[in-house]
């Protein structure tokens, strides 16, 4: 019994030294200054993005929160702007809550280097104050043949105004690989009914000045009227 005692108040000792330097451990290791350097290599890493930030906080063993997150493409001009970034690092992936100005959204990015996304977002603090309204956003990206990106991007709005000009039902869906995309589905409510597919050649420095080429239906009041058409996304919304 003596002998069974001693052993449980030894187990007893070894489970408080090990709680005792976990507890030290999560406690006094420099978590902000690791994931700080985490990120800047993530920075590095990413040659065809740009990444900057206001602080770091909230940092812990299991994750961080990045305040003031700014996101372009090196050769785009432009960034996305998010108020925060709060990350929870897994043994194989991240996984990201992004907040656009209340609108949020969730990113998971694998080991593998494979991204997909769901959520809202904000436009207006997203992008610019040229675009104004919440959009539920859906999709994955992946690495294609000779690194080229590859994937699909769902995206669909009730109401959204641009450049002062009011949109409704507005639903699109394409899928691509590297600069070219599949237009699987364009469809608008407001101000005129519209529903069409293509394709389009998306240019990463001028994304407004991104050519498309559709063909579909839309509403006239005498009925149903095929159309085809070639523009680019500024003249589309007449876009700065």
């Amino acid at each position: 019994m003596r002998k069974r005692i001693s052993e449980l108040r030894g187990l007893g000792w070894f489970i408080c030294a090990f709680l005792g330097l976990a507890a030290g451990v999560a406690l006094f290791t420099p978590w902000q200054s690791i994931w700080t350097r985490a990120l800047v290599s993530v920075d590095e890493q990413a040659a065809n993005v740009r990444l900057s930030w206001q602080s770091i906080d909230r940092a812990g063993l299991s994750g961080f929160r990045v305040v003031g997150l700014n996101v372009g493409l090196v050769q785009s001009p432009g960034e996305l702007r998010f108020n925060h970034a709060d990350v929870r690092v897994g043994l194989n992936e991240w996984n990201v809550r992004l907040d656009t100005g209340g609108a949020e959204c969730f990113l998971t990015l694998e080991e593998n280097g494979q991204v997909s996304f769901e959520g809202d977002m904000n436009l207006s603090y997203l992008l610019s104050d040229d675009l104004k309204g919440q959009v539920r956003v859906a999709g994955n990206i992946r690495r294609g043949g000779g690194s080229k990106p590859s994937g699909w991007v769902d995206l669909r709005t009730q109401a959204v105004n641009v450049g002062g000009r009011a949109y409704g039902d507005v639903a699109f869906m394409g899928e691509f690989e590297g600069r070219m995309m599949q237009i699987r589905e364009f469809s608008l409510g407001e101000p005129v009914s519209i529903r069409a597919e293509g394709t389009a050649l998306v240019d990463p420095a001028d994304i407004p000045g991104t050519i498309f080429q559709v063909e579909g239906t839309r509403k006239t009041p005498d009925g149903d009227e095929s159309f085809r058409t070639e523009s680019s996304l500024r003249s589309l919304f007449d876009m700065k």
